[in-house]
């Protein structure tokens, strides 16, 4: 491991806030870089709870205080220039336009910028960022689809001494996990209908959904009213909101996890599951060069096709303990080896090291 402890970086993400269902995990990032920097500030967008070292300081733009858009971009500034002295490095997390904000300044400074995309989807904001940036970082190659020299895949960075097997939390027979926001791009609804199915087939089968449900969004009532029948039958339930440090437990209780991201997309969920050895069942593409080739008919269903994913559903259920024991042993050597927390820092510093 080449760990770099003079570096003095600044932090740039959406929020840092243990408590946060989905962004909960980079307050995890935030310390585990904070034991390989001599100094790391954080800018955030908003600030919720934070448990971190001591050398590590974090300045919110004020989200949290109801502050208004020039608000956040006169903090940004304010932090940027009062900060100037105190970091070498700027490490730009999902935000391309704070780097068309900053690049001006940071360049005259000297100051390298590392810029990191997990967004499939590339529009030319991203491109741009990019371009301006010294170094650009990613989980694998294809959540950030540009072709440029400058790209580099890490790893995702999965904290597998919290997201582990918990011999004290029993499987609970026919139990299915969804988790993640509740929105189009999810597909939840390929798995209502899926669950319809295997419903007909009296397999015993149900399924948590957590995440956050809004009142009003017309997605989440179409959700809502597809789901209906199946909650009355006690065959789903929506369980809302949970930190991310809190769902080990549920990987853990359930039998199998449900991802319906479309290919490109690399949501850590599955692989928080796999270190928990859940089984996980998948349509993105990308788990075709993840999976082990004996794996991969088994662990993944066609995309968008409730047909299918009931069908892998129905046969991954009937699975004995010992079997799906033995495959969720592999699942977590698969995110040890390529994608666990302590080894994403240590690639990050040392790519950070290159540029200093």
């Amino acid at each position: 491991m080449l760990y770099y402890w003079g570096v003095r970086l600044l932090f740039i993400t959406q929020k840092i806030d243990k408590e946060d269902d989905i962004l909960g995990v980079y307050h995890e990032w935030a310390g585990r870089l904070a034991e390989k920097v001599a100094e790391l500030n954080i800018i955030c967008l908003s600030k919720g709870v934070a448990d971190l070292p001591l050398n590590v300081r974090v300045w919110s733009l004020g989200k949290e205080k109801g502050q208004s858009k020039l608000g956040y971009l006169l903090n940004f500034y304010r932090y940027i220039f009062k900060l100037r002295d105190n970091y070498d490095l700027v490490f730009v997390h999902m935000n391309p336009p704070y780097i068309l904000l900053g690049w001006f300044w940071w360049k005259l400074w000297r100051k390298k910028i590392v810029y990191w995309n997990a967004s499939y989807k590339i529009n030319w904001l991203m491109k741009f960022a990019l371009s301006l940036a010294d170094k650009g970082v990613t989980s694998v190659p294809e959540a950030f689809n540009i072709r440029s020299k400058k790209i580099i895949a890490v790893g995702q960075g999965i904290d597998t001494d919290s997201f582990r097997r918990i011999n004290a939390i029993e499987k609970r027979n026919g139990s299915i996990l969804y988790l993640g926001r509740i929105s189009p791009v999810k597909n939840l609804e390929i798995l209502i209908k899926a669950l319809g199915i295997l419903a007909r087939k009296d397999l015993g089968v149900n399924l948590s959904v957590v995440g956050e449900v809004r009142e009003g969004d017309k997605y989440h009532q179409k959700i809502l009213r597809e789901s209906e029948r199946l909650g009355q039958a006690g065959i789903i339930s929506f369980l809302g909101k949970v930190p991310n440090y809190r769902t080990p437990e549920l990987y853990n209780f359930h039998q199998l996890f449900v991802n319906l991201t479309e290919s490109g997309s690399f949501d850590k969920s599955i692989l928080e599951a796999m270190a928990c050895q859940t089984l996980v069942l998948v349509s993105n593409k990308i788990y075709e060069r993840i999976f082990p080739g004996d794996l991969k008919n088994l662990l993944m269903f066609k995309e968008k096709n409730a047909v299918d994913l009931a069908l892998k559903l129905g046969g991954l259920l009937r699975l004995s303990g010992q079997e799906s024991e033995a495959i969720g042993k592999r699942l977590r050597e698969i995110v040890v080896r390529d994608h666990n927390l302590n080894n994403l820092s240590s690639r990050l510093i040392s790519v950070f090291n290159t540029l200093l």
